[in-house]
């Protein structure tokens, strides 16, 4: 388990970093682009496909670690009160909540399989200048949502150990 947590952090924090190379990436393309356009009446044709692909990396790479972190969206308004009033349903939704995520993680990994499938044997391609290969940002999904699931996956393993050592300590 210890193994899990290991690869889990440092895949996690490699992503993240590669996450925040892109969002750099994004905003000195548009930055740029917009100058060229407005400037110089000469955009570049491919910035739109550049930077749209980068932004699905932005968006699921980064996902594991700030699940990892605890910088998640939460409804902290009812999840506070539960947890300082009744630590038992607590944890009873903590496990359903990570068990939602790996069910959530693990559907998109699934379809996100068979679209980089697809789109490899039928040779799909976005419909631009560049004319990438939409198994590139699928890719970036998948890598996204198997972290996500790993991640998941490790909370619930440790929410699980949480429950059984507060029973040993309470007999």
């Amino acid at each position: 388990m210890k193994l899990l947590h290991r690869v889990n952090e440092l895949l996690s924090r490699a992503v993240f970093y590669l996450a925040t190379v892109g969002t750099l990436l994004v905003v000195a393309i548009v930055f740029c682009n917009v100058i060229a356009r407005y400037l110089f009446n000469t955009p570049f044709h491919w910035a739109e496909e550049v930077t749209s692909i980068t932004v699905i990396l932005i968006g699921f790479f980064p996902a594991a670690a700030l699940l990892r972190k605890g910088w998640h969206v939460k409804f902290d308004l009812v999840s506070d009160r539960i947890e300082s009033r009744l630590p038992r349903v607590s944890n009873a939704l903590q496990i359903l909540v990570n068990l939602c995520g790996i069910a959530f993680a693990g559907i998109i990994v699934w379809q996100t399989g068979i679209n980089i499938l697809n789109s490899w044997k039928f040779n799909m391609r976005e419909p631009s200048m560049l004319g990438t290969p939409l198994w590139v940002p699928y890719s970036y999904m998948l890598i996204g949502s198997i972290l996500l699931l790993i991640a998941f996956s490790c909370q619930l393993f440790d929410n699980i150990s949480q429950i059984k050592g507060a029973r040993k300590s309470e007999s």
